[in-house]
């Protein structure tokens, strides 16, 4: 019985050792392959929220946690508070794979100008992740206060200013929007893109520009 306990001890810590000694092994760069390489390069904080485009609506429906809305010709809707501002956020795919998101601030301003202040604070955050804007147009229905930064929000309100600004990477376009389509309700959207799709789209609409959307 000594000799039987003996050897299953044996045959129990030699495994044990070499999982030990497998643990204790530093890996180097050489170890890794080109997939793992291509996985640590990768910006794990995603696109947005954390997610990245290709994604199928089951992985969004699953882990995001903001508050879920509804779906709406097929972009899943949700609420929740971004940099702490209002929001909702709608998820757009095209063949089943992420390739759209467009947040639309639900804040109410009651100062006008605050709407300007948010816009600057949202191009701020995106300039630090995607770089200088590559665009930026103030487009002006009326000059009246043009020359008057602290009244901006006011000309927005009016329908008087239309501000977009983008940014991109080589794997997304961001635009930021704000301004009143109609007087007394402007609108803030920032609008994400996956430029490969949206680059294939083109081409497709080039090559059959009759073709229906």
């Amino acid at each position: 019985m000594r000799c039987l306990i003996l050897l299953l001890a044996v045959l129990f810590l030699i495994p044990m050792a070499q999982v030990q000694a497998q643990e204790n092994k530093k890996l180097t760069k050489e170890d890794l392959t080109p997939e793992d390489l291509a996985l640590l390069e990768q910006d794990l904080s995603g696109v947005l929220r954390g997610f990245v485009w290709g994604l199928p609506p089951t992985v969004i429906l699953e882990n995001e946690r903001g508050t879920f809305m509804g779906e709406e010709e097929g972009a899943l809707l949700y609420l929740d508070y971004i940099s702490g501002i209002k929001s909702t956020i709608a998820y757009e795919f095209n063949d089943n794979k992420f390739w759209k998101a467009r947040v639309f601030v639900e804040k109410k301003y009651r100062d006008p100008q605050d709407q300007i202040r948010d816009l600057m604070l949202i191009a701020q955050d995106l300039t630090n992740r995607f770089g200088e804007p590559i665009q930026q147009e103030f487009n002006w229905r009326d000059e009246t206060e043009k020359n008057f930064p602290d009244n901006w929000g006011w000309a927005l309100y009016r329908s008087e200013l239309f501000i977009r600004m983008a940014w991109q990477n080589d794997e997304t376009i961001v635009m930021a929007t704000a301004g009143a389509e109609r007087q007394y309700d402007p609108e803030l959207i920032v609008t994400y893109i996956d430029r490969a799709t949206n680059e294939r789209q083109q081409r497709e609409l080039d090559e059959n520009p009759l073709q229906l959307p």
